[in-house]
């Protein structure tokens, strides 16, 4: 069973249960207390007091005119007497109607000018890192700060939109296509047949999974999203449409037996065309619109046995 010693500072002994022994007093000092758990429960002994509204600096300063003293305005409206002392004090010495008097805040770590140069160089360096920007202008300021100094100007850090890969020769074709046909209205491009294909593989275009989790939980099993490495079974698929005939179906192109690892190839393109643009063709059209949708065909996809 333990015992609980006092000291008395007078007499320099330690008195309890037990017979009276000299002691250290440094030692009886109490231990820190236990860093509270995560999610533990906080200790009401400690109560964070909010500043004063205009409204309750308004009760106390009424309380004042009616001749009440501090120490009954303290007991009236259930404030400490500091806070009453305080709020008066204020009121006579710098009326502001209740309100309080604006802060300066913390001051900015960086001038006018650094800020200009920060925005001058990620308008300059748009794929610059943070990193990069305090190194390449000696900053030793943090990355949040950067950030925040960004942020007030409009400007985040954004993932790069992913687009078709072009060449000069491929956005000069396409320019001369705008210019072309710029002039023409909906009567004449619903006489042109658009077609495209694409490849579909098995387990691409999951969905991405978001879950919650602490930093210790991102290998647990649940936490994981498993992805398959290397190609799957895939198919090429090839379909057409137009203004005026609507949609034609949605054909699976054959592998060629004789291209490299039997995959697909021009014959197999060749022969979705003759199967199918009978099929999405009347007679009535334009002529000069089927040549367009044959060099359309032809500059996409390079084949040269459609020469």
């Amino acid at each position: 069973m333990s015992v609980c010693y006092l000291h008395n500072r007078h007499s320099g002994w330690v008195s309890g249960q037990l017979a009276p022994t000299r002691v250290n007093p440094i030692k009886c000092q109490p231990a820190m207390p236990p860093q509270r758990r995560v999610l533990g429960e906080i200790s009401h002994n400690i109560v964070r007091r909010k500043e004063s509204s205009p409204f309750e600096r308004g009760k106390i300063v009424g309380k004042v005119e009616d001749g009440l003293t501090q120490r009954q305005i303290s007991k009236v409206l259930n404030v400490p007497k500091s806070t009453v002392n305080d709020t008066i004090q204020k009121y006579f010495s710098t009326p502001t109607n209740g309100q309080s008097s604006p802060r300066s805040g913390r001051p900015k770590s960086i001038d006018v000018r650094t800020e200009r140069r920060i925005i001058r160089f990620v308008r300059t360096t748009s794929d610059a890192e943070y990193s990069e920007i305090k190194k390449r202008l000696g900053l030793t300021i943090s990355k949040a700060t950067i950030y925040r100094i960004l942020k007030h100007h409009g400007i985040t850090n954004w993932r790069k939109r992913k687009t078709p890969a072009l060449t000069k020769e491929h956005a000069r074709q396409r320019l001369l296509f705008c210019r072309r046909y710029r002039r023409w209205r909906s009567k004449g491009w619903k006489k042109v047949i658009w077609s495209d294909e694409c490849s579909a593989e098995r387990g691409k275009g999951i969905k991405q999974e978001w879950v919650f989790r602490t930093p210790l939980q991102k290998w647990d099993k649940e936490m994981i999203q498993p992805v398959k490495k290397g190609k799957d079974i895939s198919i090429m698929v090839w379909a057409a449409f137009s203004g005026a005939l609507g949609r034609s179906d949605l054909i699976v192109m054959e592998r060629d037996p004789d291209a490299p690892k039997g995959g697909y190839s021009a014959q197999s393109y060749l022969k979705v065309l003759e199967d199918q643009l009978p099929r999405i063709w009347e007679p009535g059209y334009i002529y000069r619109t089927m040549l367009q949708f044959i060099k359309r065909e032809l500059l996409l996809h390079s084949c040269e046995k459609m020469g």
